[in-house]
């Protein structure tokens, strides 16, 4: 039952003289306070309930690109480390050929 027809349902004599008139007018009468506010509270706790499901979807992705995150960390490191390796045996490469160099011109010079 409407909280409208439980109020109209009392007797005149228990009903404040504003609602009684506009009963008779045909006005609809507001809910009492406890619907009101228990209307509001189940409001807020579907809105409550809803950003918490939005929460924990974002808590989700976050969490997800924190271990995609964390895998092209490693990954970085270890292309740096391949990167470093390339260097280094490149310097090498280098020096080796510098000294291929000079034995060549050693070779390619007249004996004294």
């Amino acid at each position: 039952m409407r909280p409208q027809q439980q109020q109209q349902q009392q007797p005149m004599q228990q009903m404040n003289v504003a609602n009684v008139q506009n009963i008779l007018n045909g006005i609809p009468v507001a809910p009492p306070l406890a619907i009101f506010n228990q209307t509001t509270i189940n409001q807020q706790r579907t809105t409550i309930n809803q950003q918490e499901t939005i929460i924990s979807q974002q808590q989700t992705i976050i969490s997800q690109q924190q271990t995609k995150i964390n895998e092209l960390e490693q990954e970085n490191i270890q292309l740096r480390e391949k990167n470093e390796k390339l260097e280094r045996d490149f310097q090498q490469l280098k020096f080796e050929f510098k000294i291929l160099l000079m034995k060549i011109k050693d070779m390619e010079s007249p004996p004294q």
